[in-house]
């Protein structure tokens, strides 16, 4: 990749891409073999609305943009996602969260697809058009419940979305009647489909 100052390096590429998908800034396909953030990346909404304002992402994290506050600092990145904290390359840090860019009433929802994505990503048994199925509807889902007033509609097809993968997913399981981790992907569906169902406000 070609800069004005010169080439960046693929593990600079690989560092800053896991740092816009820690602060959803992006997403991505997660796999073990890769960094988050570099398996075919999209802009998330937010991403999009920073690119509207000017694409300058320290300045658009630095104006509320994010879930809680971020700082950079030479080679440390020290920001927030929902649900969770993450700091790079420090030893001591001072971070602060809030959930203010979740819709209030969803913060249930939120915490839900929250949990299954973090559950995707260590579960056992999931192909990799799975994962990364379950992360894309998990990421709409999410980005439908943001901002102040929600579209109900929009938020219902996104919940709709992820519980179908979710089936679609334990069904094939059943059927193909696997036995040991895999064979057990069927009942995880089927618990996170479950409390899905009862996440949403209305």
């Amino acid at each position: 990749m070609e800069h004005p100052e010169g080439a960046f390096t693929q593990d600079e590429v690989y560092h800053q891409a896991e740092w816009l998908y820690e602060n959803t800034m992006i997403k991505a396909i997660r796999v073990d073999e890769a960094p988050n953030g570099t398996i075919r990346p999209e802009l998330t909404p937010r991403g999009k609305d920073c690119l509207i304002q000017g694409g300058d992402v320290g300045t658009y994290l630095g104006h509320g943009g994010t879930a809680g506050n971020t700082t950079h600092s030479q080679d440390t990145h020290v920001g927030t996602i929902y649900g969770g904290q993450n700091a790079f390359g420090s030893n001591h840090v001072s971070q602060d969260q809030n959930n203010e860019l979740v819709a209030p009433g969803y913060e249930r929802f939120a915490d839900a697809v929250h949990a299954l994505l973090t559950d995707t990503a260590q579960r056992p048994g999931l192909s990799q058009d799975d994962r990364g199925d379950l992360v894309a509807a998990g990421d709409d889902a999410l980005g439908a419940v943001t901002g102040q007033q929600p579209d109900k509609q929009l938020v219902k097809r996104s919940h709709d979305a992820v519980v179908g993968t979710l089936s679609r997913i334990g069904a094939a399981m059943g059927s193909a009647a696997l036995q040991g981790a895999e064979g057990s992907v069927e009942q995880w569906a089927a618990e996170h489909s479950q409390i899905l169902l009862g996440s949403l406000p209305f």
